[in-house]
């Protein structure tokens, strides 16, 4: 008696483009309804069958893209960063606060971008409250690189502490495959000082306090000699007046 053969629900991944892929892609066809030979079979035991329904087959070998980000300051610091296509962009925020040796714990938002640096799609650190009812953008540890790689020019706009706003430009220049043996998100190449992480500080406050308002200069020192000359000054006790502003001769009695 012929025996029919089925596949149950196939497994799902997920390419290196984050399109959903079939692992039953990745097998040989064959004939529907055709019989492997006797003598092929191997018959695993419950154990067995167990252990490999619940292992899946080894992953897509991931893709390292690499990114010129250009921080928004006249000293035109940038950095080339790699990282890997299933990594998050909270790794990606991570690596380039680390690259620009910025320390603080500040908030931060990406946003996909065009070819004219339009500001797209928010993916932010955290969720702020801000966003529409039902329209709540996904947060920087649940979205993958590979999620918004849309584009061999791919561009983004990362958005640091809101407070000072320190802007970069991100765009796409390489992509490959991963070298053995490295670790992903690095740093590739990095030219100019990066400006200081306080640096805008010192913009906020500028012009608040030009003078300082103990320093009264000259007003206060013309005030100064104004006193002397109401009250006589220092060392004219002898021209006729006492401390009392009274005569000061010899014949006049106190009274």
């Amino acid at each position: 008696m012929q025996r029919e053969v089925r596949q149950k629900g196939a497994n799902v991944s997920t390419s290196r483009c984050g399109q959903p892929v079939e692992w039953a892609d990745a097998l040989p066809r064959r004939r529907a309804g055709a019989l492997l030979p006797l003598d092929s079979r191997v018959v695993a035991t419950p154990a067995a069958r167990k252990a490999t329904a619940t292992q899946p087959p080894n992953p897509l070998p991931l893709r390292i893209y690499r990114f010129r980000v250009l921080i928004d300051h006249p000293s035109e610091a940038f950095r080339d960063i790699e990282i890997g296509s299933d990594q998050s962009f909270f790794d990606f925020h991570n690596a380039i606060k680390e690259a620009f040796a910025f320390i603080g714990q500040e908030m931060a938002c990406f946003y996909v971008s065009d070819e004219n640096w339009d500001k797209g799609a928010e993916i932010p650190l955290a969720d702020l409250g801000f966003a529409e009812e039902g329209h709540v953008p996904a947060l920087m540890k649940d979205v993958l690189i590979s999620d918004h790689m849309r584009s061999t020019s791919q561009r983004f706009v990362y958005a640091y502490d809101f407070l000072h706003l320190w802007l970069f430009m991100v765009e796409l220049i390489g992509a490959g495959e991963p070298e053995e043996g490295l670790t992903y998100p690095r740093v590739v190449l990095s030219m100019h000082e990066a400006p200081d992480e306080h640096s805008k500080e010192d913009d906020l406050t500028a012009g608040i306090l030009e003078e300082d308002p103990y320093d009264l200069g000259e007003e206060e020192h013309g005030m100064e000699d104004d006193d002397d000359d109401l009250f006589g000054g220092e060392g004219e006790e002898g021209d006729g007046h006492d401390e009392f502003g009274q005569g000061g001769g010899e014949d006049d009695e106190f009274r």
